[in-house]
């Protein structure tokens, strides 16, 4: 009797820590004030980058390095002025969801596309899920080592976009490093505060990604993304009861604004983390909404519960200021997309269920929920590109394993197989490599086949 009465207080504490239950009001947001005295205003260098859905696709990508020095420095006037300089077209990349199936597909087709000169022309990204890590990472990165722009702290080191820079990175356990740090004793006292296992996984992705901390003034800051980078739009979705919140809420100028944050001073691995908060694993990501008198909070979820493919970002800035602004703009969108098959059930399997099936039908649930995000993406995909051909100039590629089916069945099988996870083998990680070749490879075909992008690329 005594031993259970001196266990059980045990079992109380690690219960609270595991369920991430709250006694403590702190650290329920890592976003600042825009209107905060206090906080230092934004740098001219990061006014001239951080993403919004009014893009400066007019700029030419070869005057992007004009764009890291503030005033008088920075050319870009004089650059859009320069009608040789002058970029007539859109060219954006959306990244779909997918743990790290997503992440190094995604990576894989970067540089395939970077090796036919399209990715160097590239004026937006937009992610959700897994394939925000690849973005962000890209974001943050640089090209070759002797000129890369500074970041504002210059204890941050950027990493070179090389493939054996990036995909060691990518290819990391980032689960087993989420579980060691979920139990770290500075951690595991702070569980007794809002502080949770989502926040853990922003630790992890600062350490493996960008090699920082959690700690703001250790960690890379959107006003530290790579000004020569393309814009950057990572996806998430909103379960927020406030009309002025949208249901994929992005990290933007514009989004941030509505909730009158810093985006500039905003950590990029809690972005990064908002769009990979996968519902199950992780819980909410929390922001203050500053724009309300009263307290007001923004919960955040895994951006491909919404849109996984993030394309509805990309189709948000066409049609920025009622498509005014694109109405006659050639566009260029390529969806790098890792879903998997659907996986159904064998024909010649009498009784398909797991252990944990005779209890709680898991798997049931499961595979409902994997039908109904693949039959959504397809919809949203098959609208998108309706939308894009139906522009004067719109051309639309759809990177997707299924393509590999027929000609390639083996490859199909093995990269459609791969299940979504924080956390890849090396033969999983070599199938998509392969995979990303031969799909670029034959949208290359497509993009030269087309009258006006056949002379763009190399």
């Amino acid at each position: 009797m005594k031993k259970r009465m001196a266990f059980s207080p045990t079992l109380i504490v690690l219960s609270l820590m595991l369920s991430s239950c709250v006694i403590v009001p702190k650290n329920s947001h890592v976003n600042l004030s825009a209107d905060d005295p206090t906080v230092s205003a934004p740098a001219p260098s990061s006014a001239a980058y951080i993403a919004s859905t009014d893009i400066r696709h007019d700029v030419d990508w070869r005057c992007r390095n004009a764009w890291g020095g503030p005033p008088p420095e920075r050319s870009v006037d004089k650059c859009r002025e320069d009608a040789s300089r002058r970029d007539p077209d859109f060219i954006a990349l959306a990244l779909s969801g997918g743990g790290s199936r997503a992440a190094v597909f995604s990576a894989a087709v970067l540089f395939e596309l970077r090796r036919h000169g399209i990715l160097q022309q590239v004026d937006a990204i937009s992610s959700a899920s897994g394939g925000s890590v690849t973005a962000a990472l890209y974001a943050a990165s640089c090209d070759d080592a002797q000129d890369c722009p500074a970041a504002v702290n210059p204890d941050l080191r950027r990493t070179i976009w090389r493939e054996s820079d990036v995909y060691p990175k990518l290819q990391q356990n980032l689960i087993d490093r989420w579980r060691i740090n979920c139990w770290r004793p500075g951690n595991i006292i702070r569980y007794v505060t809002y502080f949770d296992r989502t926040d853990v996984m922003a630790e992890t992705f600062a350490e493996t990604l960008f090699g920082g901390t959690r700690d703001t003034e250790d960690s890379f800051l959107f006003r530290d993304l790579n000004p020569r980078r393309p814009y950057l739009v990572l996806n998430s979705t909103s379960n927020t009861d406030s009309a002025a919140v949208p249901e994929i809420f992005t990290f933007t100028e514009q989004d941030f604004e509505r909730i009158r944050s810093r985006l500039d001073l905003f950590p990029v691995a809690y972005g990064v983390a908002g769009s990979a908060a996968f519902p199950g694993a992780f819980h909410y990501i929390t922001l203050r909404d500053y724009g309300r008198p009263e307290a007001q909070f923004v919960h955040l979820m895994d951006g491909g519960v919404q849109d996984n493919l993030g394309i509805e970002s990309l189709w948000r800035i066409l049609l920025h200021d009622n498509g005014a602004r694109y109405r006659d703009v050639p566009v260029l969108v390529i969806l790098a997309d890792s879903r998997p098959a659907a996986n159904p059930k064998s024909a010649a399997d009498p009784d398909p269920r797991h252990f944990l099936d005779y209890f709680v039908d898991f798997s049931n649930v499961r595979d409902t929920y994997s039908l109904l995000m693949v039959e959504n993406q397809r919809l949203r995909a098959r609208e998108f590109e309706k939308y894009i051909r139906s522009r004067p100039r719109g051309l639309f590629i759809h990177l997707e394993f299924g393509t590999l089916k027929d000609s390639h069945p083996e490859l199909y099988g093995k990269v459609s197989g791969i299940p979504t996870n924080f956390k890849i083998c090396d033969e999983q990680a070599e199938s998509l490599k392969q995979a990303a070749a031969i799909l670029v490879e034959k949208a290359v075909e497509k993009i030269r086949a087309d009258a006006y992008w056949g002379g763009r690329f190399n």
